[in-house]
């Protein structure tokens, strides 16, 4: 059984600190829910070009990444299908840089909801989210906590 509570907080700092660094790294932001595509990455090796084989090395790197990326937008897109709300919650308080980032107070203002009611729903948006991430990426991202 989902520890709720636990698995909702370790969503968010995943939200906040990895997937924002992630993106970052790959240049993409974070925001845009379409899933970047993988198979733009090159796959061959460079014919003896040192500089060549910088940016391969540097972008076999980012691959891994890339790919944690596009499992975090999956999830979000799922989230967003099956619980827009939330899925509003998680981008204006978890996604946006810093700077745009809205308190929970003033969005609960804007959307009409109790501070309570909308810590309800972002815990259970992130929890969905959780649940998603886990399965998309087959384990390898597990951000749920059981009991």
């Amino acid at each position: 059984m989902m520890n709720e509570r636990m698995t909702a907080e370790k969503a968010r700092k995943y939200l906040r600190v990895n997937y924002q660094t992630n993106c970052k790294q790959l240049a993409i932001p974070s925001v845009d829910i379409k899933s970047p595509s993988l198979s733009s990455l090159p796959s061959g090796s460079p014919a003896g070009n040192p500089t060549e084989s910088q940016i391969v090395d540097s972008l076999d790197k980012l691959e891994p990444v890339a790919r944690e990326v596009y499992w975090s937008k999956k999830a979000l897109q799922r989230v967003h299908i099956i619980n827009p709300l939330g899925h509003k919650i998680i981008t204006e308080c978890y996604l946006r840089d810093t700077i745009y980032r809205v308190t929970q107070d003033t969005l609960a203002h804007s959307l009409g909801l109790s501070r309570r009611k909308l810590q309800e729903v972002s815990r259970d948006a992130c929890c969905q989210f959780a649940g998603a991430m886990k399965e998309i990426s087959d384990g390898n991202i597990n951000l749920v906590i059981e009991f």
